[in-house]
């Protein structure tokens, strides 16, 4: 159910993460756009319809420096306009999606011009004055200026170029920045000589008119391998300062502004400046996006304060979360507690040294001692535990049963890892009504096995007792010669069988005893004897030498019987040769039994379940389907296991494997 608790918890911080992402990619864009991250939000969008409107009415008339090679010139030989920026306003109109009108003026004339309104933008150096006396756009790309000077004049530039003669195109930025170096210094300010080009600074330096010359750096490149021959290499080149080139336009008109700064941001988008150097620079970086680093400090300091507000917001949520889990931890662990304490195992948790840490409440019970009395004590200090744990310890964690005060127990170990060292978790369960339980189905199940081969059984006798009745009728005629031993073998025979059936029959207590299991399976196939002449089944025992093997005796006649019973009945279904396999192998860590029939099979759907309780594939009055499901059990009680495979139509395999203990 929603409630404010769950928006507080999910929602809330999702909404934050979103919007602290957004600035963030925000601010990443603008960065590589150069602009600031305001400014980058404020001018991505469309162009509104008063914007449209306007541009149709008028169409937008763009100026620059016609002395500027190879950002703005006039090219003679195609009669036109040329250079980085023509291809830069092209491209601003096809963005705009809007005509542009192209002009061009040497750069003190373009001020003038913009200033009577001849045209509507001039691109430029943004400084402190321009900006009280027209707006500026966003910055295009960024512009190096440099020094052209002597080698012989050494120091930093402001020193050399004290009381110099310096010649600077006229209306250049560099008049008023080299100006304001000198405010307030006590050096002498040097004397500007303004030329109308870049091409003049140079004529200048040559004529002696000027020491030092300043000028655009794509400029004077484009002039320089001619001025560098003709000067003899007598100059070289210092960077004066590096800035951006923006569009400068009247004031009070807002919506040229608006227009302008849109088209920009999205040439930066498409890197159209990137691939306008490339024509003109190729891979030289003269002109390059400016980061604003103001403006990136301060939205990067802004990110940081949200994000560390997130941060706080989170962990606060993750702490209250945190002491709410605790809470529903320490309920489920006093639960855990409660139930563990009201099972009627006991439970023992003891170190590698034998020292009991833990316990539950039927511990006490079983020891009728209070928990303080034995906890943080060894357990062989107590008589019951040292009878029970001890014959454990040392195993595996197969359970061991052991009898003590005319009781029965299982104990089980689990080891596990606890606060950095190894712990043995002790399950100790009174199992004498289990075991009572247990005998009880055993012996049901042999009974029910029993009770499946009477007839044959009943078979088994009646020809041996047709042959002493023969026998005696012969002996009334005194007809004797090898009567007797007929009948003396007949005899032997009768007491076999009822010898089997009886020991099978009988209710005994299991217990472990070295057991011949070659002579145990024989005895158990001549039980068989009439169902497996009269299907003709082969049977083939495979065994090792020596089977003197220790086993609980009537577990492992009750699981033999329900397997040898299930394998006849599959045999009975086929018309082919019927075979039933019996092996007995031993190896160094388990006994394995496998008994192989090639019978019917179970299909791949049923073989799951064929161990469940009452689950029978046989007509309802020829199985009660708790055979293989004793069987199953009889397996683990012994430390074992019991698998089946099987494929439909093909013969069923059970293999029994039963861990060897010390």
């Amino acid at each position: 159910m929603f409630s404010f608790k769950n928006f507080r918890r999910i929602f809330l911080p999702l909404l934050i993460v979103l919007v602290v992402l957004f600035f963030v990619v925000t601010v990443h864009k603008s960065w590589s756009s150069g602009i600031p991250w305001y400014d980058y939000l404020r001018y991505s969008g469309n162009l509104t319809p008063e914007e449209r409107q306007y541009l149709e009415d008028h169409p937008i008339r763009l100026a620059s420096d016609i002395t500027a090679p190879p950002i703005s010139y006039y090219d003679e030989e195609k009669g036109s306009y040329d250079g980085l920026i023509v291809d830069y306003m092209n491209a601003l109109s096809i963005e705009l999606e809007t005509s542009i009108e192209i002009s061009m003026y040497p750069f003190y004339d373009l001020v003038e011009a913009l200033r009577a309104g001849d045209v509507d933008a001039v691109d430029m150096f943004p400084s402190a004055s321009r900006a009280v006396e027209f707006d500026l756009t966003l910055p295009m790309y960024k512009l190096k200026t440099l020094l052209i000077y002597p080698p012989d004049i050494e120091g930093d530039f402001r020193t050399n170029l004290s009381g110099k003669k310096v010649v600077v195109p006229e209306g250049d930025l560099a008049n008023e920045f080299v100006a304001n170096l000198y405010n307030s210094s006590g050096l002498k300010p040097p004397e500007l000589i303004t030329v109308n080009s870049t091409y003049a600074v140079f004529e200048a330096l040559l004529e002696g008119r000027a020491e030092i010359g300043i000028g655009d750096e794509a400029v004077i490149y484009s002039f320089w391998k001619e001025f560098d021959e003709d000067s003899g290499g007598k100059y070289r080149l210092e960077m004066l300062y590096e800035k951006d080139v923006v569009f400068g336009i009247n004031k009070d008109n807002p919506l040229l502004l608006s227009i302008l700064n849109k088209g920009i941001l999205q040439l930066k988008r498409k890197d159209i400046l990137d691939k306008a150097q490339q024509k003109w620079f190729g891979l030289s970086q003269s002109i390059q996006g400016e980061k604003p680093p103001i403006d990136l400090i301060v939205g990067g300091g802004v990110g940081i304060i949200i994000i560390s507000l997130v941060s706080y917001y989170w962990n606060y949520s993750l702490k209250q979360r945190v002491e709410e889990t605790t809470a529903d931890l320490l309920s489920m662990q006093s639960n855990l507690r409660q139930i563990m304490d009201h099972l009627g195992t006991a439970l023992i948790i003891c170190d590698e040294k034998g020292l009991i840490v833990e316990s539950n409440t039927t511990t006490s019970r079983l020891l009728d001692l209070p928990k303080e009395v034995y906890l943080n004590a060894n357990y062989q200090s107590f008589d019951t535990l040292r009878t029970l744990l001890t014959p454990a310890w040392q195993e595996g964690e197969t359970p061991r049963k052991v009898d003590h005060k005319g009781k029965r127990f299982s104990i089980t170990k689990r080891l596990f890892f606890q606060e950095q060292q190894w712990r043995n978790l002790f399950i100790i369960e009174d199992i004498g009504e289990r075991e009572l339980l247990e005998e009880r189905l055993r012996q049901e199940s042999k009974m029910v096995a029993i009770g499946q081969l009477s007839a044959g059984f009943a078979h088994e006798i009646r020809n041996p007792l047709g042959i002493i009745r023969n026998g005696l009728f012969l002996l009334k005629k005194k007809e004797q010669s090898s009567i007797i031993d007929l009948m003396e073998e007949s005899m032997s025979r009768i007491n076999a069988l009822i010898s089997h059936m009886l020991d099978i029959s009988r209710v005994n207590h299991d217990e472990a005893r070295s057991t011949d299991v070659v002579d145990l399976i024989e005895s158990l196939l001549l039980l068989y004897e009439s169902p497996l002449k009269t299907l003709a089944i082969s049977v083939e025992l495979e065994s090792p030498d020596v089977c003197e093997w220790p086993f609980y005796v009537e577990s492992l006649k009750t699981i033999f019987l329900n397997l040898l019973d299930n394998s006849i009945d599959a045999l009975e279904k086929v018309d082919r040769k019927r075979i039933l396999k019996i092996s007995c192998i031993s190896d160094e860590k388990e006994y394995s039994f496998v008994i192989h029939d090639n019978g019917v099979g179970i299909p791949a759907d049923s073989i799951e379940y064929i161990f469940h309780p009452f689950y029978t594939s046989k007509p309802e009055s020829s199985g009660t389907g708790l055979g293989l499901y004793v069987a199953y059990n009889e397996a683990k009680n012994l430390g074992g296991d019991l698998r089946a495979e099987s494929f439909d139509g093909e013969g069923t395999r059970f293999t029994l494997k039963i861990e060897k203990r010390k």
